[in-house]
């Protein structure tokens, strides 16, 4: 049986033209035909099950309710402290001692009530002193003993205040416990 010949020409086709050759929309009233059918279609799929509807537009308007109580929860939260407005004439607040090493527990000694340290030039050393000395008279409800202030030289100024307690080993190197 010798199989039938096909044509090798390619058919004629108008893509410009429906079937019932109207002719075919393009850009925006293509655009607004597409949305038009699509929404008529969710309507129709909507009313079929109105339970999914409800629960559609009931769960967006209580997320809303919520993120609302969240914001105005928060904004009253801010009034409150002074990083969100500006404070004119502020109140003093106390500083607090820095405390004596000893009262901590495990202490290992020697033990001190704070650490620092200076750069390597003179002028940076006798402000830094000043600072030190400043502190050790004016803490408060105790002065500071020298022996208690642990001085070291380093290039950059630094001050370690201990709250806890701080401890300067064999090797001089800093141990928090």
């Amino acid at each position: 049986m010798i199989p039938p010949k096909l044509s090798t020409s390619t058919p004629n086709y108008d893509f410009t033209t429906t079937p019932s050759n109207q002719p075919r929309l393009h850009g925006f009233p293509l655009f607004f035909q597409q949305l038009s059918g699509l929404l008529k279609k969710n309507f129709l799929l909507s009313l079929r099950n109105r339970r999914a509807t409800f629960l559609q537009l009931a769960s967006s308007i209580f997320f809303v309710f919520l993120i609302f109580s969240v914001d105005q929860a928060l904004n009253s939260r801010r009034k409150v402290t002074s990083a969100f407005r500006n404070v004119y004439n502020p109140e003093a607040e106390l500083v607090p001692a820095i405390r004596a090493c000893e009262t901590g527990y495990y202490i290992k000694t020697p033990c001190f009530d704070f650490i620092w340290s200076a750069g390597n030039d003179s002028g940076t050393i006798t402000k830094a002193q000043t600072i030190v000395e400043n502190i050790m008279s004016k803490n408060p409800g105790r002065t500071i003993t020298p022996d208690k202030v642990y001085p070291t030289l380093i290039f950059m100024v630094r001050l370690f205040i201990c709250s806890q307690n701080c401890n300067i080993n064999e090797s001089s190197q800093l141990n928090h416990n």
